[in-house]
Parts: C-alpha cells; structure tokens; sequence
C-alpha cells in the first residue's frame, strides 16, 4: 500500500477556530501517537460517514507523526507537526485532480490514556493555507473540545511512481465511451462459427453501462456538495502561512 513522504500537517501557533496549538501540544501529538492505540483516519472535510459506501467515508489514515522545527521562511523556527499518510485510491484521485489538497487536523488536547494532546485525524479541504480561512460550519458537532488547525497544502508525494490503477481504467473507458461501438461497419462473421471478440464485446458493454453510473454517482455527490455544504469563515487576520508541498 502506498504511503507519502513527510508532510507538514500544523504548525504551533493560531487555529481556525480561534484557539490555538502550542508547541508542547505540538510534541505531544508526535510523542504519542500510536496507531495500534488510536489510528487516525483522513475525512472529506471532516465529515465522517457511517456506511463503507459512503462518500464520507475514510478516505486513509495517518501511518506516522513527528515533530520538526521550520527551517526557513514566515514560520522559520516555529515547531511543525508532520504526518505520513497511507491514502486510499480516491484521496489520490482528488489531489491529482487539484481537490481536496489542504490538510487541516484534529487535536483532542487531553487523550484519555496520555492525558496530552493527541491526533485524533484529519480533514481534507479545498481551503487556502492563510489564516481567515473558511472551516465546515459542521465540522465541531461530534466533538466539540477537539480544536481544528489552519489547513496546510498537502500534495501527495510519490504517486507517479506507483502503478496508477485508475489512470489505466479511466483511460480505457474513455476510448470505450469514444468509440461506443468498434464493430460498426464490419463484416458480420459465419453465426455457426463465431470468434472469441463476440465475448469480449458483451463485457464491453458492461463496462460502459457500469461507467455510466460511476458517472451518475459522482455527479450526484458534486451536487450534494454544492447544495447541502456551507462554509463559515472566521476572520482571524489573513495572514498567510507558508506553504508546505511534497512534489509528484
């Protein structure tokens, strides 16, 4: 399964919400995190779905965190809390397609078992890294202690050097959908005897009918999306933050 490079995840200092990371809840999240204890997902603007189908569904989870001071830029010097990431085949699809590539966590700041901050997940968003950013008017309901951070760019390191499954799916039903129907035009062959390409073509149009609604489901989520999901945005100065990319 494929796993990113290092990405910066926060940084200390002001949150979307108003409150704030300090550098020691920074340390603690990194000295604490455990997978094997509390496995950090990666959620479509921190929304969680409930169904393995939904489109709020777990789309990876946090495989590694630590800790490292900024070396240069506005934030030079200021603690950094930085993540892995094991994202799942959709997460990948989005940031390739320039959606979803911010990266905004979850701290619980007294984890029952560490009674310290903790990383409890992740959010992916379409929010500028600045502060004054818009966050989910929603995205607090479930847990309202947990504080939300500033979303930071987050592109997905690596991924051309795995095999794009995807890529080579979408690549074939586009030609399949561009050219509907290769038989047209062609010589009807002997009926008593028919090649193996009849076969072949049968399952063809199973895939584009099975592409068609592939089709339709995406639209209907994009639509959701634009209808049912409010953004609020807090004004906290507009101060930019730095920008924190992994190349392809």
């Amino acid at each position: 399964m494929f796993e990113t490079d290092w990405i910066i995840a926060a940084v200390e200092g002001e949150t979307a919400d108003g409150r704030g990371i300090s550098k020691e809840q920074v340390q603690q999240m990194a000295d604490s995190y455990n997978p094997q204890v509390y496995a950090a997902k990666i959620w479509l603007e921190h929304l969680r779905g409930t169904l393995p189908d939904s489109v709020f569904k777990a789309l990876g989870t946090v495989s590694g965190v630590k800790a490292d001071t900024i070396k240069s830029g506005e934030l030079k010097g200021k603690l950094a809390l930085f993540v892995k990431l094991t994202p799942s085949p959709e997460l990948i699809a989005m940031v390739r397609n320039g959606q979803k590539t911010h990266l905004s966590i979850e701290m619980h700041p007294e984890f029952p078992t560490t009674g310290g901050a903790y990383l409890m997940g992740l959010g992916v968003t379409d929010s500028p890294a600045s502060l004054g950013t818009g966050i989910m008017k929603f995205s607090t309901t479930k847990r309202p202690e947990n504080v939300f951070s500033v979303p930071l760019v987050c592109e997905l390191g690596n991924c051309d050097n795995q095999q794009d499954d995807l890529a080579a799916i979408r690549s074939m039903l586009e030609k399949l959908t561009a050219n509907p129907d290769p038989w047209k035009g062609k010589t009807e062959p002997d009926p008593t005897n028919p090649p193996h390409q009849f076969a072949a073509h049968s399952d063809l149009d199973k895939l584009r009918n099975d592409f068609a609604e592939l089709t339709a489901k995406f639209q209907k989520f994009e639509d959701f999306m634009a209808e049912d999901v409010t953004p609020v945005r807090r004004e906290l100065g507009g101060r930019s933050l730095e920008n924190n990319r992994i190349g392809y």
